[in-house]
């Protein structure tokens, strides 16, 4: 190996120039013979001690070359995409320790160190060994080079800054759109586990935006940042990991900003890349077309049926009302809500409220308060609504004027069979 050869590194790196000592992650890499030197910063970490373990994982299939870190070795994580080195068909690999005064000696412990060939994407805890060790996958960017599926391109900043900038694994690429509450949809192909997202953006900024995922019965909101205040170039959100084969990203607003221009370099998203077959079965389905409410089940006040047109019913909720309903998903897990509805005149402090009981208390999905909203909806709710004979599904009003009406349209429980 000579001074200017193609390389690829992942270093942890020590800084006491301010007093308290900051470490960070980095990356370093030469793509070709003589080229320029690149590092990039994966994070950095003020709380970390001197003792603490980092796991460092280099993959390379012909000349990709894809970097990960790991806190504990049970979970690794993508930094940034996938790098084209030139390093040819033979290949040095060492490990080195370097001290940040040129007088002292610096000491470092480097444990679990091992070469993994036929790109097995099951490993061990890396400072671990034998047969009986907990196996681990790694987690890859699921969204590169897959498919946009909403048609937003009308309202890209050019035809250069297209939606498809941001899932196609290039930080210099990006899609720009101008106005709040765009919304960019990725369909992966099939469904996968899904464990975390990061959105890296062209500047600074405090980007509010929810992400959502469906595996194909309704969008489930899984990330809410709409309150964000901090600015970054680039966000994670890590997720109790769910069964998804297409993502939503909406930018709600910038904080503190008169800006409505987004730009989004690349949106990731994090999974095992492994696909899944994912039974959804009914276990509850109303549209309010044959029956009267009392006469199934529903526990009703200020509650009616009502016809809105088009072969099209719905349960009426007006002042005061309430409509509940007792629904065993025993036998049942991963149990999502879908609810059609239409709030109609809610104003000021009225408000419409959508609950669950999962036998001890209630718990609220959604409240809408002082705007109107026509749409579906869909929750994935809590793993205690899993086998559960005592679940309930509960709507009402508050605050509602006499002439104030929200309609029920349809309700829908899914659940996967338990094995």
């Amino acid at each position: 190996m000579y001074s200017d050869s193609a390389y690829l590194g992942m270093f942890m790196v020590k800084d006491s120039s301010s007093g308290e000592p900051v470490y960070s992650s980095q990356i370093q890499m030469r793509k070709a013979w003589k080229n320029n030197t690149k590092t990039v910063a994966i994070k950095e970490d003020k709380s970390m001690e001197n003792s603490e373990l980092r796991a460092f994982r280099i993959n390379r299939t012909g000349d990709k070359v894809t970097c990960y870190t790991s806190k504990d070795g049970s979970e690794w994580i993508q930094e940034g995409d996938p790098a084209v080195i030139e390093i040819g068909k033979t290949a040095y690999v060492g490990l080195c320790v370097t001290s940040e005064n040129p007088k002292e000696l610096a000491h470092a412990d480097f444990a679990g160190v091992r070469i993994i060939q036929n790109n097995d994407s099951i490993y061990r805890k890396p400072w671990e060994s034998g047969s009986n060790t907990k196996k681990t996958k790694l987690l890859v960017n699921l969204a590169v080079g897959k498919e946009i599926c909403n048609d937003i391109e009308k309202s890209a900043f050019m035809k250069k800054f297209i939606s498809q900038n941001a899932i196609d694994g290039d930080d210099s690429t990006k899609w720009s759109v101008d106005g709040l509450g765009q919304s960019l949809e990725v369909d992966l192909g099939d469904i996968y586990e899904v464990h975390s997202f990061e959105m890296l953006i062209s500047s600074s900024e405090a980007y509010r935006y929810t992400i959502e995922a469906s595996d194909g019965y309704g969008y489930v909101e899984v990330v809410n940042n709409t309150k964000n205040t901090s600015k970054k170039k680039l966000f994670k959100d890590n997720i109790k990991p769910i069964n998804a084969r297409y993502i939503k990203l909406t930018i709600n607003g910038i904080y503190n900003s008169s800006s409505i221009r987004l730009n989004v370099n690349e949106f990731r998203v994090l999974g095992i890349d492994e696909p899944k077959e994912v039974i959804r079965t009914p276990i509850y389905e109303t549209g309010f077309m044959d029956m009267d409410l009392d006469s199934f089940g529903w526990n009703m006040t200020g509650c009616k049926k009502v016809y809105l047109g088009y072969k099209n019913w719905a349960a009426e909720l007006g002042a005061k009302a309430e409509l509940s309903k007792t629904i065993s998903t025993e036998g049942y897990t991963n149990i999502i809500l879908t609810v059609g509805r239409w709030v109609k005149r809610c104003e000021g402090k009225e408000s419409f409220i959508i609950e669950w009981y999962d036998g001890k208390r209630w718990e609220t999905l959604e409240k809408i308060t002082g705007n109107e909203r026509e749409d579906s909806v869909s929750f994935l709710l809590p793993e205690s609504a899993s086998n559960n004979k005592k679940l309930k599904i509960r709507f009402r009003t508050e605050n509602y004027d006499s002439d104030d009406f929200a309609y029920l349209r349809y309700i829908e429980l899914y659940g996967t069979p338990i094995e």
